[in-house]
């Protein structure tokens, strides 16, 4: 017989503590079943959602609009890039700029098959990706997860997904409407209000997609009293990369794409991603929606097309896994950029404190503003990779980990050699194990109690 002393944590034990690390651990609620420490009552603090609204421009009180625009493919380093991203990111950057709370090292833990499911689920669900084994919207989509599309129904808004590819591709459709999603506009929809145009090989154009997008939820709010949760996925840089008229490349980059093909391509459907994004808050800005709706930017992943500079390993590490992570707003009052690490699973806790009120979660992040960071993991067969606030950690293709202190810089955008640090071996292990950990519960279904689970039909 085992001593309870010698039994392996549970994986929910293991991610709570992941969920807690950084930090002192919440206090336990008494519903709080022992066995699932992960899921417990969680309750957004009045004076914090007062705050970030003030911050961001918003009602102090009642319903806000909440828009979640995932950007396909879209990553952190050009569009952080001193040169380059003047040049591929000029309407984005000034929205940034004037308009945002910019989280400048953000983070993806989604690289492998169904790398956009992957980073979705990461970010409604607040859980990291199952890394070492299959995306969940495809092979687990029934799991027991609080997502935040389940929260906010739950305080009676509308939840709705838009995208013009097939709802049903990659198990989309089957897993949101399970967790919380009501209303579903995908390809037929925008096809049935006169958009045809395609740009690559997956779904409509960006650009009216995102204009006829925001007409369709003016449309809705003015039809409904209830708040809006918008989860919003654009198409046209999704691979394979093409260079296209609607995003010409500037010939000093052409030039310098010369034996870089893929990137020129990457580089194209970027700039274009660009025109889009402009003409949505452009349109955004301007209709009934402006004054109370936060859009929440998010990049779904990252892209594995590496930059024509030469780079080394470690940056080349952080470029495959930095996404864009903003809250915009048109009337934010102190615009700026937030250089703390941060992780897509921070996103849901954040919306879920804007909107305020109270309601059990399985969530792993703390949320943007929260003190202590949401740790970046990642691995690749047996090598490790992993960020914390104050040091990031690559292991070399020999088995060697290298880790360095990032406490005061951009491993990313750092080109000066950086300094090393001895590995915490105890650390590793747990980051390890935490990734282990997340596969268990995810297959095994033991995020949420069973008592918990529902299967809500979709409203259209």
């Amino acid at each position: 017989m085992v001593d309870d002393s010698e039994r392996q944590p549970s994986p929910s034990n293991i991610l709570a503590a992941y969920r807690d690390y950084g930090s002192a651990p919440p206090a336990a609620s008494a519903v709080d079943p022992p066995e699932l420490p992960l899921y417990r009552r969680w309750s957004a603090q009045p004076e914090q959602t007062q705050a970030m609204r003030q911050r961001l421009g918003l009602p102090a009180t009642g319903p806000i609009h909440v828009v979640l625009l995932f950007l396909e493919s879209v990553r952190a380093y050009e569009l952080l890039h001193d040169k380059i991203g003047i040049e591929i990111f000029p309407r984005l950057r000034r929205i940034l700029d004037d308009h945002a709370i910019h989280f400048s090292q953000a983070y993806t833990s989604s690289f492998t098959a169904g790398q956009t499911v992957r980073g979705q689920f990461s970010t409604l669900c607040s859980v990291l990706p199952n890394v070492l084994g299959a995306a969940t919207y495809i092979a687990h989509n029934g799991v027991r997860v609080a997502c935040i599309a389940d929260f906010l129904k739950d305080k009676g808004y509308h939840t709705i997904w838009m995208n013009t590819h097939s709802s049903t591709f990659h198990g989309k459709r089957r897993f949101e409407t399970l967790h919380g999603t009501q209303s579903f506009y995908d390809e037929d929809y925008y096809r049935s209000r006169g958009i045809s145009q395609r740009i690559g090989h997956w779904g409509l154009a960006d650009e009216p997609f995102l204009v006829e997008s925001v007409r369709t939820l003016e449309e809705i709010a003015a039809a409904d009293e209830r708040p809006i949760f918008a989860n919003i996925l654009t198409i046209s840089s999704h691979h394979p990369y093409s260079v296209i008229p609607q995003g010409p490349v500037p010939q000093w980059l052409i030039d310098a794409t010369v034996e870089h093909a893929e990137y020129r391509a990457y580089l194209s459907r970027l700039i274009y991603v660009d025109l889009a994004v402009g003409a949505f808050f452009d349109t955004l800005f301007a209709s009934t929606l402006a004054d109370n709706t936060v859009v929440v930017l998010v990049g779904d992943h990252s892209s594995p097309t590496l930059p024509y500079e030469g780079l080394g390993p470690e940056q080349e590490a952080e470029v495959k896994f930095r996404i864009p992570i903003a809250l915009i707003t048109k009337g934010n009052l102190t615009p700026g950029r937030i250089a703390d690490p941060v992780h897509q699973i921070d996103v849901a806790p954040t919306i879920a404190r804007l909107v305020g009120g109270d309601g059990h979660v399985s969530w792993m992040g703390k949320g943007l503003f929260a003190a202590g960071t949401s740790p970046w993991i990642y691995a690749a067969g047996d090598r490790l990779f992993y960020r914390t606030g104050e040091r990031g950690c690559y292991e070399a293709r020999m088995g060697k980990m290298l880790c360095f202190d990032t406490a005061e810089i951009d491993p990313m955008m750092t080109a000066a050699p950086m300094t090393e640090l001895p590995e915490r071996p105890r650390e590793s292990h747990f980051f390890r194990e935490v990734l282990v950990a997340t596969r268990q519960a995810i297959v095994f279904n033991q995020l949420v109690p069973r008592a918990l689970s529902a299967s809500p039909q979709p409203e259209n």
